[in-house]
């Protein structure tokens, strides 16, 4: 594909979303980009080709972010966050907890916990992501 083209079409999939108020999250290979619709996580090619729906089943998604070598997903809401296999679509575990919106997601530990950064504060809390289970 023609870099003009994909130039244009990544610069209209991020202009909707910044539109939408969300801030689309690229992985770190910069290979895909993901953005929320409603209670969907769409994962795009960046020339915007259409690669997973995820329907979330959660409400007000207002984060998302990829661990860094890409293999895992997670979203987060009000009540929960929840871990996925972005290449699958499946839901490897949900954390059910109250999150605000202008905290940090990061995923340690080889994937196997993700914590979470809250302000004000600086609270961090961890979960097991398989189990759901608070790690201190």
């Amino acid at each position: 594909m023609d870099k003009a083209v994909t130039f244009v079409t990544l610069w209209v999939l991020l202009s909707a979303a910044w539109a939408a108020g969300q801030d689309p999250v690229g992985t770190v290979d910069n290979d895909t980009l993901v953005e929320v619709s409603g209670k969907d996580i769409r994962i795009r090619s960046y020339d915007g080709r259409l690669r997973q729906t995820i329907k979330t089943g959660q409400d007000s998604i207002f984060k998302v972010e990829y661990s860094l070598d890409s293999r895992r997903l997670a979203s987060v809401s009000p009540k929960s966050l929840v871990v996925w296999d972005p290449k699958t679509g499946k839901e490897v575990g949900t954390i059910k907890a109250a999150f605000r919106e202008d905290g940090f997601v990061i995923f340690y530990d080889q994937n196997k916990v993700v914590g979470v950064i809250s302000r004000p504060g600086n609270l961090v809390r961890s979960w097991d992501v398989e189990t759901g289970r608070r790690v201190k």
